[in-house]
Parts: structure tokens; sequence; C-alpha cells
């Protein structure tokens, strides 16, 4: 059954419908409008105006009643003259032998009461539609006076027209007239009006599926500018991918792409213009990704992150799939979700984070371009709120969520959620939002759009068991299988969300324990290389590390804290002693010296040499 079949009947049952959801858009219907497209309460006048209905009525808060006609005005002067004050607000001029204005000012009490009266008095019901309903009571919570008397007289109108239809049962089999309040936020409507009270129904109006779009695509299709980059592609094929990409949009928002189309200075192909509407102005660094910088991906990627060669495989596969356009094609033809979705899984300390931050820097040239959420931080049931903004109505929600606003304001991103098993089983709700559908709306009512961001999720899921040395991982089949046990455990058993698995699919992607005295010293080296370039820039001086310098402080290390315990001990045993010396011989240094170091009694000593 359609919305409309569904208001139809909905509407001869009850005394009040609320209408929220797609209120604002435009709807298209031939037989209505000679350009076929109207705004709602146009297009339910329209729909009402079917014989059922004795007349149908539109009012708003700026206090404007309408009506279809004259003739319509003059009836529902005629019904309400019995009770009418000539000094009331409803003013519909002059005499009852002269023309009455279509329309009329009156405000909202007086708009109960008189259609009250007058909808007691017609054998078939009437049909008031409200418009602009949101703006008629104050938020939630900030009932006024005034507020509470609306809703009075609403109750009493709900109540006395039901009791009337009972008692006149040859008008009950045409159905009871009707009020029909259009919301953008249900939020905005008092909750205590609409439930429970069988009398008043919530329905929902539709956004646009996907057959609605292609239709509008087709229908206009020869007024959009696109550029024709493969001649072989149809009508049906062009709109197919237009349809598919506008997920979740109004016939509005189609209007104004064709108009966009039109206005760019050369044609551009579906997916551009799609990406232009909905992020502006700006260059996806995606479009960006050539075969010469692709194919040194992976050489950047093992710069960065040493001794995990299988980790960085699988990224790079999947950032080629996304420059390529067919990530997840698969699953879904919409061309709405994330770039790619991948879940780094290992020990503590392995470079999970480190490579999420190289990705960033070679995709969007930019480190800032990457965006972390600790994941420690949202454990609590409301931490969802964080995330998208608080609900109308509460404390903050102007202010939107940290999660939404940080992808509106940069849509080109790495997001990293990180320890994901730390986060309240409530947020994965919105995680499911993002991986399945590519957006998230928040508080405001904003929408953030995820299609352009590559989502990794970190986890330290059965880390300990490796870390304690209970388990012996150091074959890279038994830690395949470890970890994904581990991580199947505590999402299907313990948490019972295994779709958040089926959404990641086969992007698990295990790191390697680093184990391998080589590698231990070629991390330690790489990230000590900022120091030495830090002290010959602010010194004038170098700073010499042996092999056995780096080796030593290795070996001193445990391992079971990965790369990160290696660092945490190069502080303690290196860069804290140092800081002391340099503060101390700092009026020495100069470029004609240089820092040596060696141990002495198993401690790191410095001295200041000649070159």
């Amino acid at each position: 059954m359609s919305w409309e079949k569904a208001l139809l009947q909905e509407a001869k049952l009850k005394t009040a419908l609320v209408l929220d959801g797609n209120v604002r858009d435009e709807f298209y219907s031939d037989k209505f409008a000679k350009d076929g497209y109207m705004l709602l309460p146009a297009y339910l006048n329209k729909l009402f105006d079917n014989g059922d209905w004795e007349m149908v009525l539109r009012w708003d808060p700026s206090t404007i009643l309408e009506f279809n006609s004259q003739d319509d005005a003059k009836k529902f002067r005629d019904l309400l003259v019995d009770t009418y004050d000539e000094e009331d607000d409803f003013d519909m001029g002059g005499e009852l032998d002269v023309d009455i204005p279509k329309e009329s000012k009156l405000d909202f009490n007086a708009l109960i009461d008189q259609f009250s009266t007058v909808s007691s008095k017609t054998y078939k019901p009437l049909c008031l539609i409200i418009n602009w309903s949101d703006y008629q009571f104050n938020p939630v919570g900030q009932l006024q006076d005034a507020d509470r008397a609306k809703l009075i007289k609403l109750g009493k109108y709900s109540t006395e027209s039901s009791i009337e239809s009972k008692i006149r049962s040859s008008k009950l089999s045409l159905g009871r007239s009707t009020i029909i309040f259009l919301t953008s936020k249900i939020s905005d409507i008092p909750f205590s009006f609409y439930q429970p009270d069988s009398r008043v129904k919530v329905l929902t109006i539709p956004y646009p599926n996907m057959n609605d779009r292609r239709e509008f695509i087709l229908r206009h299709f020869d007024d959009f500018v696109l550029a024709k980059n493969d001649e072989s592609r149809t009508r049906a094929d062009i709109a197919d991918d237009l349809s598919a990409m506008t997920d979740g949009y109004t016939l509005m928002d189609l209007k104004m792409i064709l108009e966009l189309s039109n206005q760019v200075e050369k044609p551009y192909d579906a997916t551009k213009l799609v990406s232009l509407y909905k992020f502006g102005d700006k260059d996806s660094p995606w479009e960006q990704l050539t075969d010469a910088k692709l194919k040194k991906l992976k050489d950047e990627l093992n710069g960065r992150v040493i001794g995990q060669e299988d980790a960085v495989d699988h990224v790079v596969t999947t950032i080629i799939k996304a420059s390529l356009g067919i990530s997840g094609l698969q699953h879904s033809a919409t061309r709405t979700k994330p770039k790619g979705s991948l879940f780094f899984t290992g020990p503590t300390g392995v470079g999970k984070t480190e490579l999420a931050k190289a990705v960033a820097k070679f995709l969007f040239g930019d480190e800032s371009a990457f965006i972390r959420f600790d994941m420690s931080e949202y454990t609590q049931e409301e931490s969802d709120q964080r995330l998208i903004g608080a609900p109308p109505g509460f404390v903050g929600f102007e202010n939107g969520g940290q999660l939404t606003n940080a992808v509106m304001e940069k849509p080109f991103s790495v997001i990293l959620f990180d320890e994901i098993e730390k986060a309240h089983p409530r947020i994965f709700d919105k995680f499911l939002g993002i991986l399945e559908d590519g957006r998230l709306t928040d508080g405001r009512g904003e929408t953030a759009y995820f299609s352009e961001t590559l989502i990794i999720f970190t986890s330290n899921l059965g880390a300990s068991d490796e870390s304690s040395g209970k388990k012996d991982l150091s074959k890279r089949e038994n830690r395949i299988s470890h970890y994904t046990a581990a991580i199947e455990d505590h999402f299907v058993n313990k948490l019972g969300r295994p779709e958040i698995l089926n959404r990641i699919g086969e992007n698990v992607v295990i790191f390697n324990s680093i184990t391998s005295m080589k590698v231990k010293n070629m991390i330690l080296k790489k990230k000590l290389k900022p120091l030495q370039d830090f002290i010959k820039e602010k010194f004038g001086t170098s700073l010499e590390l042996s092999d056995d310098i780096l080796g030593n402080i290795v070996k001193t290390t445990d391992p079971k804290y990965g790369g990160r315990g290696i660092l945490n001990r190069a502080e303690s045993v290196l860069i804290n002693p140092l800081t002391e010396f340099l503060f101390k011989n700092k009026s020495r240094l100069n470029d004609e010296r240089f820092i040596s170091t060696k141990i002495v009694d198993g401690n790191i000593v410095f001295e200041i040499e000649e070159k």
C-alpha cells in the first residue's frame, strides 16, 4: 500500500494525523498539476479533494486560513453563523450575500473552535491541513501556558468529535473530520498530544525511493547537461547510476542537481556532479590517485610501518579498489558507502594507528585528514549522542555531533575508531548506518556523508593471550586463527551483533607480532631520526647513535609491549638523560662538534667531540 492510500484510510478513522519525515519536499502527479510538481500541502489538498470530504482547508502559523473556492468559504461561514462573533479575528468580509474571500486570518484556538463547530454540522467530514506545525509549540520541556491551552483545545476536539461521530451513526460510515499536522521533526510536537491516544496517528512521509528518483531523472533526462565519457552507456544506464548515487535525496535535491548541471563551466559525469552537489567545489583526492602514485603506495606504507607487509598489502588492495570505483559493488550499487572499511587487530604497539596515519598522509596529503575517536571514551549508553549530537530540545543539540561535524568539515578523510571493543553496544547502530548507507543525520537534522572516507576500526581482542605467552602464535596461520576466533566470539557471542562483522566482511587485517631484533632496531632507528634532526636544527650539532646503542635499548625492552614499548624504553634510558646533558652543555654545542654515545656500566653516556 502506498503512503497516500494509507493516509486516506487513516484520515477517515482518526481525528488527527501527524505527518513527519519528507514533508518539505515536492511531490509529482501529472493529474494534479500542470508541470506535475507541488509542495506537500497542495498535494494533500488535491489528494483529499476527491468527493469523500465536504471541504479541505489549509492553515499555517502565519494565521492564514485558505479554502479551495469562494463557495467553500461561504459554506463554512454559513455553518458557523449561529456562533459567529463580529469582533472575531475570523473576518471573511461583508454580509452573507457578498463574495467571501478564499483566505482569512484566524488564530490557532479560534481555528480549532470553528473547525469543530462546522464539522459537527456537515454530513461529510472536513479535512484541515496545518502546515509548519513545528512552530506551534515551544521546545520540549519549555511548554508555556499558551502551549498547554492549545493542547487542551486539541484534546477536547479529538474527544468530542469522536463522541459526536459515534452518536450520529449515519455519519460514522463516511468517516470523521480530521486535522493533519505537518512537521519536519516529530520531536517538535509534544509527545502528550499523540501518544498514547488511539484517535491520533503518526505517519512518516517517505523519501523518494530508487524508482521514484529514476523516474524523475528519465523524465528530465534531456535537461541534464552531463559529460559523455562513454558513448556506449544508454539513458537508462546513466539514470541507474544517478538514482543509485542519490539514495536518501529528495526530489528538491534532484531538481537542484539538474540545475547545477546547467551552471557548471564544463559538463561533469554523474559521479562528479553528485559529489559537487554534496561537498561543494572540492576536488576529490580519490580522483587524483594516478597509476604512477599508486605504484609508490606499497613502498611508502612499508617505509612508515615496518614489519607489517601482509597488513600493508591488504590496505593497498583496498585503496586500489576504491580508486577504481569498485569497492563494495558486489553488495550494493548505490555508491554511497565509504570507500573502504578495514578492521585492524593484533598485538598492542605494532603499528595499527601508524598505518592509518600513513594512509591519510598518502591519500590526502596531510595527516590532519586522519580523524581518531578513542572508543574507551564512549562506554556509556548515551555516548552515541556525543557522536551525532543530542536530540532536539536537549542541552547542546544545536552544536551537532563530534563525528558528524568532523565529517562535514572534512569529507575526504580517514576515520579511525580505536579499540572498538570498548564502545557501548548502542554505538554499533551508528556504525551500521555508516557502513550500510554511508551517512548519518545529527540531532539538528543535518546529514554527514561518508562516501569519500576510509573507515578503520582497531581492536586488541585476543592480544592479551599472545603478550602473556599463553599461546604460541609465532606461526602466522595460528595467529590468524586465534585473532579471528577472538573477534567472532566478542561480536557474535558476547555482543550478539554478527551484522557488524558481516558489514566488514573479509577486511579483517591481522598484524604481526614484532619479534625480529632487526625489525625492532629498524623501528627504533626510524623513530629516533626526528630527534636527531631536531638537535641538528636547534643546536647545530649531530647526535650519533650506533647499532650497539640501539641494540641495547631493544634488548632491554619488554617484548609484550611491541613497538610502543621500545619507544617508552628509549625515552627512559636515552631521551631523559640526553635532555639533562643538553641542558648542561648547550653552550658548548656547535656545527664543529658532535655528540657521541656509548654504554658504561649498562647506562648510556654522552660526550661532546670535535669533528
